[in-house]
Order: C-alpha cells, then structure tokens, then sequence
C-alpha cells in the first residue's frame, strides 16, 4: 500500500451544474497528469451492505493478489459486465470460468469497495476528461487527465455503465 500519496493541490470541490457537487481544476492542467491517488476501502459483499448512502458510491471489486494487474482488470471487467446481463446461459459461462479459477463461490471474490479522496465526487460523462486506474500494487485509484483542461473546468469520470438511468 502506498502511503505518501499525490497532495491535492490542483483539484477541489465545488458546486456543479451538472448535479450537486463536482471536482474542478485549480490550475490549467495538461494531458496524461495525474490529479489525485486515493486510497479505497473494501466494505463487504455489495448485497450485504447495510448503509444504502454509502452503497450508491460502492462498486464492485473483484481481486485476486495471485494474478497480474492485467489479470485483474480483466477479469474485473468482464465479470461485473457478465453479472449486469440477465442471460442466465452468459451466466452460466462466468461461473464455470471463475470455477476454472478455482472459485466455486462467486459471493467469495467480490467485495464491494468505496474510493476515498475525491473520488465519490466526481461526476459521471458519457465522454469523461480523467480517466480512473486501480493500481493493485499499491492498492489505490489513480486519476489521471485524458487531455489538456483549463483552470475551473469540471472534471468528469465514466462510471462505467451508460444504460444506468440515473447517469446524466
């Protein structure tokens, strides 16, 4: 785990048009920067959680320390992809690869977890400005802009799933 993180000196907080609170850039900022690392707390099996505020701001984790980084984003992927499909054979194909991994439980492999930092505030887009890295070495997400973004811009993040109705 990475302790002396990323201070957060080229973003804040504030007010968003868009929705309730947003992230900004303090400062003209150029492509491929990263603005912030924040640590992340695993919560438990999502369908266990018992705080509904927090759970909106959880997502899915699939992790395995014996696999590559790669291994896991992957897999990450693709299983959470698989489990949003209501096809049970498409289903029926995530269980027996993850057997194939030697887990015969899937409620075993995923956690839900809640990123800290800023990262609860960034807003969503269809057509983000930063781009989110789980770093498993270090255990931590890692924002990183995708172009060149003038001082007091919103920042915005893809949450991943653009069928969500509530996703502006």
């Amino acid at each position: 785990m990475k302790y002396d993180l990323l201070p957060l000196t080229k973003i804040a907080v504030g007010k968003s048009k868009i929705k309730g609170r947003g992230v900004f850039a303090l400062q003209d900022l150029e492509e491929n920067e990263v603005i912030e690392e924040a640590h992340l707390i695993i919560s438990g099996c999502p369908k266990d959680m018992q705080d509904k505020e927090l759970a909106r701001y959880a997502f899915t984790l699939f992790y395995n320390e014996n696999l590559s980084p790669q291994e896991n984003d992957r897999l990450n992927f693709q299983s959470i992809f698989k489990l949003m499909i209501d096809d049970e054979e498409v289903k029926s194909s995530l269980l027996s690869e993850l057997k194939d991994l030697g887990y015969e439980d899937i409620s075993e492999i995923f956690s839900s977890a809640t990123v800290l930092g800023f990262g609860m505030i960034y807003n969503h887009s269809k057509e983000p400005n930063v781009n989110v890295e789980i770093d498993y070495k270090d255990f931590l997400f890692r924002f990183t802009t995708n172009k060149k973004i003038k001082r007091g811009e919103e920042l915005f993040i893809s949450y991943g799933n653009d069928e969500r109705k509530d996703l502006k």
